[in-house]
């Protein structure tokens, strides 16, 4: 576990660094993560001004990696362990591990970048919090949710009366409790924008919007049952099912693929201890989220005895374990030299980026169209990886240049090749101006695929109230 996975959020506005530091550090003393001089170093950064703050540490970052191709064993070590006490927040500054020119330096930095990069993985799919001032109008606050966690929402549709009413509000607490607790108030719900990540916030009369009969949190998910029904068995008068439709809802801003589990890890008990089982425990659910990574829903039914009256089966109880499989901390893969960068390649956590090919054609109108073939290869492979690694062709991809805006392959792209655990894409971009040596090609790519469990836990579940 990284230093700042037991943070609140260490990005809030709302938090001043030196309390975030801080808690940091209490945590990570606690846990025995820092060594004394990574604490006294991050302490004394943390008193200092942003500016100063990142040149001391880019300072910092420069002598520590001259050390690493030092003669004595004992002052390589010690460089390599400073390094990452540092954490996370060095990664933008170290240098790609294969521009270095020493090989036992490139292999540490790769060493280190590996270890950082896991660690800020694993962070990034802890829940997020929010923190805010009281009084907040609604959409003052739905403003401080969408900015201290990064999930995006869509409030358009929330009447400006209701908008712009007081709300009652926990100081602090996670992403998913503070939505499910301050949008009931104001007869609110949500649902996902269509083919997006985006919340929207409407009104709970609102078709399709969120009417689950009991949620429950587990870090940055959001579990719910949408429905319990009884249903006969066909040619088996003695039994019957209870089906229980269940969704998983990551928090908007991860990028969540697929959700893995197993009929036999799930149970249902009813009142007086009334067990259910699966009606089928050797089922095997591999569920993809789809492109957006919203939410995922299944149906998964419980053998009980037709003679079984509904007063016996509800209040419901739903336990079980499943595992989501996450693409987490992006990072920005630029290659720099694209008149004769064909060949070069480029790794960052778990995935490596290859140019393949760049071919550039000038055009009757002056500007070029360009096509870069590029290899996109993950180190987690395997059946799971295959079904499911469509998602790697919406990674965000495009052309930068110090004037004007990025430009994306607007020229669309095709697929090339396709490998376990690897994809092969051709990106064609069209109306270049310039020469192609003033621009950058740039693929953001999640670094890593994390499998993060969730344990659910449904309690008091009926079926909900006639409306009025």
């Amino acid at each position: 576990m990284s230093t700042c996975e037991l943070s609140t959020n260490p990005t809030a506005p709302t938090l001043s660094d030196s309390r975030v530091v801080a808690r940091a550090i209490f945590v990570a003393s606690l846990m025995g993560i820092l060594g004394t001089s990574g604490l006294s170093e991050i302490a004394r950064l943390s008193a200092a001004d942003p500016a100063t703050r990142k040149g001391e540490l880019q300072a910092q970052v420069r002598s520590l990696l001259q050390e690493l191709d030092a003669d004595q064993r004992a002052r390589r070590q010690k460089a390599e362990r400073e390094l990452l006490d540092l954490g996370q927040g060095i990664l933008p500054i170290l240098p790609p591990p294969e521009l270095l020119p020493n090989q036992a330096v490139r292999t540490t930095v790769a060493r280190i970048r590996v270890i950082l990069e896991r660690r800020q993985a694993q962070e990034s799919v802890q829940p997020t919090h929010i923190t805010t001032p009281k009084p907040l109008t609604l959409s003052a606050w739905l403003r401080q949710l969408e900015a201290q966690t990064t999930n995006q929402i869509d409030a358009t549709a929330v009447p400006a009366s209701v908008a712009e009413s007081q709300i009652n509000q926990t100081p602090q607490t996670s992403f998913w409790h503070a939505f499910d607790a301050v949008l009931p108030q104001n007869h609110l719900r949500f649902q996902f924008a269509p083919d997006s990540s985006t919340l929207r916030i409407v009104p709970e009369t609102a078709p399709g919007a969120d009417a689950a009969w009991k949620v429950a949190i587990d870090g940055p998910f959001r579990v719910a049952v949408d429905s319990v029904k009884t249903r006969k068995v066909a040619g088996n008068a003695q039994q019957q099912r209870l089906r229980t439709e269940l969704s998983v809802a990551p928090e908007p801003r991860l990028r969540a693929l697929f959700l893995k589990l197993a009929a036999k890890d799930f149970q249902a008990t009813g009142p007086g201890g009334r067990v259910f089982a699966a009606a089928d425990p050797a089922a095997q659910f591999d569920l993809p989220l789809g492109e957006g990574g919203r939410f995922v829903r299944w149906n998964l039914d419980f053998a009980a005895n037709s003679a079984i009256p509904e007063i016996e089966i509800f209040p419901l109880k739903i336990e079980g374990q499943a595992m989501m499989q996450i693409a987490a901390a992006s990072e920005h893969i630029r290659f720099t030299d694209l008149v004769d960068g064909a060949g070069t390649a480029r790794r960052r956590g778990g995935v490596t980026v290859a140019v393949q090919k760049i071919q550039a054609k000038l055009q009757p109108d002056g500007t070029q169209t360009v096509s870069i073939k590029v290899l996109v290869a993950y180190d987690t492979g395997g059946p799971a990886f295959e079904s499911h690694r469509t998602w790697i062709f919406h990674n965000e991809v495009y052309l930068d240049r110090q004037e004007g805006a990025p430009l994306p392959p607007n020229g669309g792209f095709e697929t090339d090749l396709q490998t376990n655990g690897s994809v092969g894409v051709t990106y064609h971009f069209q109306g270049l101006k310039g020469s192609l040596a003033d621009y950058e090609f740039v693929y953001v790519a999640p670094t890593l695929i994390v499998d993060v469990p969730i344990k659910i836990r449904l309690e008091a579940i009926r079926p909900p109230a006639p409306s009025k």
